[in-house]
């Protein structure tokens, strides 16, 4: 097989290649979505204490309401939340360098399914490690990292025809750190069981991903 050097990560854009990515691109009407609904439920948590669309975004105090009140979209909305300004702007950047880096051979049926399964496994995770007070996008942006990190693994044993890019030691290197510092108590507030789960159903969805790719041609053959 005629291996191809996996891509590193591509950097932001400016002016013109960020709005026409965002608005022309799949992952770049993902990325609007998510802040349509993340911004008035930040304006509503800082205007309404908790109440009004926040509350309806949160994660409810006992599992069993999401089926007896069929509210199930409770399990995937705690990830719209955020508690101030600077922890909305931090994940916003960091989600949509990820997914400015969304490999072009993998649809984008497959990108909201692992999002959304990715924010289900960090949410309930969260809440059966804290409790239901947490929120933000924090754990679905470390589980798209790890959708890079295990599509790059798995690569290696199973080389097929998708432009996966590979993060730096530096960003892997901060996600860690990130959690060392949060399970380690030294910096407090952090959704750490979010953000691991997050990590490791990431490293899981990634290699599915590349498991269920087609392998690259023969020496000769290109993608």
């Amino acid at each position: 097989m005629d291996d191809q050097p996996l891509p590193p990560m591509q950097t932001p854009g400016h002016g013109s290649s960020f709005w026409k990515w965002l608005l022309t691109t799949g992952e770049g009407r993902v990325f609007v979505i998510a802040l349509v609904i993340s911004l008035p439920a930040y304006l509503s948590y800082e205007m309404h204490d908790g109440s009004g669309f926040y509350y309806w975004l949160s994660f409810p105090h006992s599992l069993r309401s999401l089926t007896q009140d069929f509210e199930l979209w409770r399990l995937v909305s705690p990830a719209f939340l955020h508690f101030s300004l600077m922890h909305l702007l931090m994940n916003f950047i960091a989600f949509y360098w990820l997914l400015l880096n969304w490999p072009a051979q993998w649809s984008l049926p497959r990108l909201i399914i692992s999002l959304v399964c990715i924010a289900v496994v960090s949410n309930i995770s969260q809440y059966f490690w804290a409790g239901s007070a947490f929120g933000g996008l924090s754990g679905v942006v470390f589980g798209l990292a790890g959708i890079y990190i295990g599509g790059v693994a798995t690569f290696r044993l199973r080389p097929v025809k998708v432009a996966i890019p590979v993060l730096s030691f530096q960003m892997i290197a901060m996600l860690l750190l990130m959690l060392v510092l949060g399970f380690g108590g030294v910096v407090k507030g952090l959704a750490d069981m979010a953000h691991l789960a997050g990590l490791l159903s990431g490293i899981i969805a990634g290699a599915l991903l590349v498991l269920l790719s087609p392998i690259q041609q023969p020496a000769g053959r290109s993608f």
